[in-house]
């Protein structure tokens, strides 16, 4: 789902531990292992850090992913250079960083349609430390680490789908340069979707429950 356009719709705000939280959360509930969950939390995460639309991008690939059927959608990128279907951007952003060990440099052109393409984006701002460098780049957008910093170029910031990428992720010998984190609290749009999978995780409230200790007491104060 895009970002409304229209200045009458108001998110609410959330912390970034929240954001976190509730995107790994939200990718457990549509079937991933807590291991894979915790790498969309913490995609949703650093795109927050630098200002980004972080849940927002998380959640377009969740809905993707979703649909697609989680096995069917790590499927095809594991083959995406040999078919032409959709792609889930955050997929590729963790299928390209497991890669980075086999080449100091890495360069890459993708035409298929990749969907919530912000992803690769998280994904590769938790490189800084192993002081990579990355571009990436698609239509009307260009987003860079560099020893110059962090750059966002163009409108098209967190568009639901493109059809064409490109990438440029290097070893660097300083580690880049990155501005200060943003605000606290942010504005997440599809913050109810994301709650809709993350409540997928609980366990349905039932008398075998509340025997084994779930939930409150007969007392108000139990």
């Amino acid at each position: 789902m895009a970002i409304p356009t229209d200045t009458r719709y108001v998110g609410s705000m959330y912390s970034l531990g929240e954001i976190e939280s509730q995107c790994k959360k939200a990718a457990k509930g549509i079937g991933f292992s807590w291991g894979m969950a915790e790498e969309f939390g913490l995609i949703a995460r650093h795109l927050s850090e630098v200002g980004l639309p972080g849940a927002d991008s998380v959640y377009t690939n969740l809905k993707f992913i979703e649909a697609c059927g989680v096995e069917c959608a790590l499927k095809d990128i594991e083959l995406f250079e040999k078919i032409k279907r959709p792609l889930a951007g955050a997929f590729l952003a963790i299928n390209f960083v497991d890669k980075l060990s086999e080449s100091l440099n890495y360069e890459l052109k993708i035409s298929n349609s990749i969907v919530g393409p912000l992803a690769l984006v998280g994904m590769f701002l938790r490189l800084q430390k192993e002081q990579y460098y990355f571009l990436i780049e698609w239509t009307n957008c260009s987003i860079s680490l560099n020893e110059f910093g962090f750059k966002v170029s163009g409108k098209n910031k967190n568009p639901e789908v493109v059809n064409d990428l490109k990438l440029n992720v290097r070893k660097s010998e300083e580690p880049p340069l990155i501005g200060p984190v943003c605000p606290s609290r942010l504005i997440i749009y599809n913050w109810d979707g994301l709650a809709e999978m993350a409540n997928r995780t609980y366990v349905p409230s039932s008398e075998f429950s509340r025997l084994r200790g779930a939930g409150a007491g007969e007392a108000e104060n139990e």
